[in-house]
Order: C-alpha cells, then structure tokens, then sequence
C-alpha cells in the first residue's frame, strides 16, 4: 500500500466471507480456505466426526437436530464397546462382567 500524505486519504477494497465454515463452500471461495479450520492434534478424530455431522446435516436439514444424531451414534458406540472385551485371538466379543 502506497503512503498517505497528511490530510490525505486512502481506499483498500477486500473481500470478507462471514458465511458458516462449512469446507464446500470454502473451497468454493478461495484456494486453501478450507485451511481455516484447524482440529491441531486431534485432526485424525475430528475429520471423521465432521464429515458424518455433514452428511447427518444433509439427510436431516437441521444443525441442532444432526448433531443430537451425532451424539447419539457416538455415544451408542461408546457404550457398545464398552459393554464388552476383544480377545486377542479375534474370536467374539466376551461380555465384560464385574466382580
């Protein structure tokens, strides 16, 4: 940007998105923008989490409505997993019990 002399005055012309971060339609704006959600470290487990929230979004239309569904699928995996024990010899899910 060139300098302003005293008394003088300048213009700068940009473009602002202030639109959901949803990663197709920034794609659609600018190269890279999608880059502007950053998970950091848990990236590899919140990816997945996102992309389902997406398409829970498309087949149901309502945020607040996907993301209870989201919730409740996470959480019925959870209790899933949690309700049983993996032998390491790949045969079925023993039941876990408690003494």
């Amino acid at each position: 940007m060139a300098a302003v002399a005293a008394g003088g005055k300048a213009s700068v012309s940009m473009n602002l998105y202030a639109g959901p971060q949803t990663t197709s339609v920034l794609a659609g704006i600018a190269d890279k923008l999608q880059l502007a959600k950053d998970y950091g470290k848990v990236h590899w487990f919140a990816s997945p989490l996102f992309w389902l929230l997406n398409k829970l979004h498309e087949l149901i239309g309502n945020w607040g409505w996907s993301i209870i569904a989201l919730t409740i699928i996470v959480k019925g995996g959870a209790v899933s997993a949690d309700q049983c024990v993996l032998p390491l010899d790949g045969q079925k899910c023993v039941p876990w019990r408690r003494n």
